[in-house]
């Protein structure tokens, strides 16, 4: 089944939606008062405000952007019932520790349910049960980043792995309908390892790291 997609977005938009998911870090502690409102209300149009959105949005996620293939075009889509079940968990960091290699988004979110994670992960998971909680209350969707090779195939979630597993535990409704989805397409995404963590994509990455450095954008 072919996802449907609303419509091409500019790369600027999407950084745009990805920096408001990560501006309530402390990071950014001395920068609210002087960036929230281009943050909150940002004018897309205005170059200066993309730049500087894009400046501190690379603060925390350059590594994770520039590993991006070159050619990823952007479009906002609306999920389909069907295509829950290709919703993949991030493929790197915490997430394959915690999920075991089964990155089914939907299959974390029954397992999570059911009480099946080790004591060690409950840092991780208190999160997902506070993010339910704002899920239920919450009038305006957030956005979720993701990524994959084309409308047919799998997505992986770049950026909201844990508001989706959140939302997958309330019902699956929720998470089409509470939640703005943009993702990244490209015939090459397979070679990226964020989507696929195989060890030849780990080697491209440690790879382009040493060598060409993470100011680098795409591959």
């Amino acid at each position: 089944m072919k996802v449907h997609k609303i419509r091409r977005v500019k790369t600027d938009e999407v950084i745009s939606e990805y920096l408001k998911s990560e501006f309530d870090r402390k990071e950014y502690d001395g920068d609210r008062a002087l960036y929230s409102e281009i943050v909150n209300s940002p004018w897309l149009d205005s170059g200066l405000e993309n730049a500087l959105r894009r400046s501190l949005l690379f603060r925390r996620r350059q590594t994770v952007w520039g590993h991006l293939p070159a050619d990823t075009e952007w479009w906002q889509i609306e999920l389909q019932a069907l295509d829950v079940l290709r919703l993949q968990l991030f493929a790197r960091g915490h997430w394959r520790k915690i999920s075991s290699n089964d990155r089914s988004a939907v299959r974390f979110a029954k397992r999570m349910s059911e009480g099946e994670f080790s004591p060690r992960w409950d840092h991780n998971l208190k999160k997902i049960e506070m993010l339910r909680a704002s899920l239920l209350k919450t009038v305006k969707p957030s956005s979720v980043i993701l990524i994959g090779t084309d409308a047919h195939s799998p997505f992986t979630i770049m950026e909201g792995n844990h508001r989706c597993i959140a939302a997958l535990t309330i019902s699956e409704d929720v998470l089409r309908t509470q939640l703005r989805y943009y993702c990244g397409f490209s015939p090459r995404m397979s070679d990226c390892v964020w989507h696929r963590n195989a060890a030849w994509n780990v080697a491209r990455y440690g790879f382009r790291r040493v060598v060409v450095g993470d100011g680098a954008l795409g591959f």
